[in-house]
């Protein structure tokens, strides 16, 4: 059964969408559906229903400022995609622009030293944080994000992350025979 999903882009990433055909070409095949636009930057997904449903997630990573390359990779398994809505942890916008800072750190530090070590990819809009990557990465910088939110320190954090990737690497190399 046929059917179609609306959603609005940022201008950009609309016009990126409509001129590029390589992006949209894609788009469209590794999705298997059909994207057209309107007026007011909506783009129309059209498929079959379970095609639709997960080519309007990946549409929907790619307005939040992933690549589509990027955004694509949330159709594996290996790869999952997750939304923090920051509203749901700030009063007001002090709070928000708090809360912001802290995940971001001075010149991004923070949101990159996450990213390194989770292995994902992390943007920050308006009032959301987007997380892809590895459904365990996407765990682990969640949970960061929301350790950061709750005004934990930046180095507990970090070292957590480590001593969980050290955990993961002798895991993984007891169970593949590797000293």
């Amino acid at each position: 059964m046929k059917v179609t999903e609306s959603i609005v882009l940022p201008k950009k990433r609309y016009k990126n969408l409509m001129t590029k055909n390589d992006i949209r070409l894609k788009y469209e095949e590794t999705c298997n559906v059909t994207l057209s636009f309107e007026k007011d930057y909506i783009a129309v997904v059209e498929g079959e229903a379970q095609n639709v449903f997960f080519a309007k997630t990946v549409l929907e990573a790619y307005a939040k400022g992933f690549g589509m390359k990027t955004a694509i990779k949330i159709l594996t398994r290996d790869y999952s995609y997750r939304i923090i809505n920051l509203k749901d942890f700030g009063k007001n916008v002090k709070d928000l622009k708090r809360i912001k800072g802290r995940i971001i750190g001075k010149k991004g530090k923070a949101k990159k030293t996450i990213e390194n070590l989770t292995n994902c990819k992390i943007i920050i809009r308006g009032k959301k944080v987007a997380l892809i990557g590895p459904p365990e990465s996407v765990d682990d910088a969640n949970e960061s994000i929301l350790d950061l939110i709750e005004g934990k320190k930046h180095s507990t954090i970090y070292s957590n992350l480590e001593n969980k990737n050290r955990i993961r690497k002798l895991q993984s190399n007891f169970w593949t025979n590797k000293p």
